[in-house]
């Protein structure tokens, strides 16, 4: 790495792998582990047009803990009912709070790795058959799968979208969002890059 870069995508330094946020090198193997490459971070997912769950992008239900949480458990439930989850392009969950806290959040990104569907693309026949959820509705979830297979998922999505923020750091070190995130980790975890 150069001295002034801001950040660079997943690679190896010595035999250890690892991608950086503002200059810190953030190892894999601290990491959870996760298990063998799934699709989605999941077991299996059906995902399924009929009956596809949209989140309601206007409702929020209390702060950031409950917003993330709320994605989690919308993901949990369409997986659980092999159903499609369709979200919109704006509100939540992609302007609160996915792009409040990460970056890279391009469409094309976030159906690779969450394996969501963007209203948009839902063929024009399966839009009146989809259920519209909020929020709370949500929190109150309670999934069929073990919860290791739960936390592994959660793993596998704070992964993919610290590295998708990696990324577009290293594409962009100047942006003002970069430049911001980086004083945030600063102030947090002061000027140390170890």
């Amino acid at each position: 790495m150069k001295g002034t870069t801001t950040t660079t995508s997943t690679e190896k330094l010595g035999d250890e792998v690892h991608f950086s946020l503002c200059n810190r090198n953030v190892y894999v193997k601290d990491m959870a582990p996760l298990p063998p490459q799934l699709e989605f971070g999941f077991s299996e997912w059906k995902r399924n047009y009929t009956f596809g769950i949209l989140m309601d992008s206007t409702f929020l239900f209390g702060r950031t803990g409950n917003h993330i949480r709320s994605v989690f458990h919308a993901l949990d439930m369409a997986r659980d009912g092999s159903r499609s989850l369709i979200i919109q392009e704006r509100g939540f969950p992609i302007d609160t709070p996915l792009n409040e806290l990460f970056m890279g959040l391009q469409r094309s990104n976030l159906e690779r790795v969450l394996g969501i569907t963007f209203y948009d693309n839902v063929p024009d026949d399966y839009k009146s058959m989809l259920s519209s959820v909020r929020g709370g509705q949500f929190m109150r979830y309670q999934s069929s799968s073990s919860l290791q297979e739960r936390i592994d998922h959660r793993n596998y999505v704070l992964q993919e979208l610290y590295r998708l923020t990696a990324k577009e750091m290293e594409l962009n070190p100047e942006s003002p969002v970069t430049r911001g995130m980086c004083q945030s980790l600063n102030a947090i975890f002061g000027n140390d890059k170890r």
